[in-house]
Formats: structure tokens, sequence, C-alpha cells
């Protein structure tokens, strides 16, 4: 009965062992599993780019269509701030923001449509996004 004993105990030391082994492997997977929620609550709402590559406008008006494609852009001044304004082909105000100042927004998310008028008093990066 001894040895019967003693073999069981080894058993449930084995057996204990084997739990810690697999609860360490839990954790670990709950911390990954953690880590990666993190990022995707961290990259939901984010503008994804497009593989197009962006386009730099000088100052000035151009119509999509013609010198731009018709996208979704993100609008974002090339050095120095100024005005960025996008008329619809029917004259109608769709975007009026500085861009790149104190008084602006480092980037304006828009829709290029097809006739619309853009006009640009500085340097402007478009680039496509989703």
């Amino acid at each position: 009965m001894i040895d019967e004993a003693n073999a069981k105990a080894g058993e449930i030391d084995s057996l204990k062992e084997e739990a810690q082994a697999l609860d360490d492997k839990i954790k670990e997977k709950k911390t990954k599993i953690a880590d990666l929620d993190k990022d995707i609550k961290s990259k939901k709402g984010e503008i994804k780019k497009l593989d197009a590559a962006p386009v730099t406008l000088p100052s000035g008006t151009f119509i999509v269509g013609k010198e731009v494609k018709a996208l979704r852009y993100s609008a974002s001044a090339a050095g120095q701030s100024g005005n960025f304004v996008v008329y619809s082909s029917f004259g109608d105000l769709k975007v009026n923001q500085i861009l790149e100042s104190d008084y602006g927004v480092s980037e304006h998310i828009f829709f290029a449509d097809e006739g619309d008028i853009i006009e640009s008093t500085m340097p402007t990066i478009l680039t496509p996004v989703e």
C-alpha cells in the first residue's frame, strides 16, 4: 500500500506540474489576446491610406477629373499654412479649411468628386485614403 501511495503521490506531483505549465500557457495567451485587443482598438477609426501615390499640387485652382482623380483624399499642407477650399461642380462649398496653422487643422479628409474645383493658397499634398 505504501508503494501504491508513493506512486499516486508521484502522479499527483506530475499532474500538478502539468497543470502549472498549462496555467502558464493560458496566462501567456491571455496577455497576447489583450495586446491584440489594444491594437485593434487603436486601429478602429484609423484612416487607411491606399496604395495610390500621393498627389502634390502647387498653389492654385484644379478640376477633379482633369488634374486630380476623383477619390477620397487626406489633404495636408506641403510645408506652409494656407486656405484649402473645394467647391462642387455646381459651385456649392464642400470644404473650407485652413491647413497647418494655429487656427487650422493638420489634415482634412474629403471626397473629390468628378467636376469639383479645388482651390489652394499653398502647395498641398492629397493622399488617397479609403
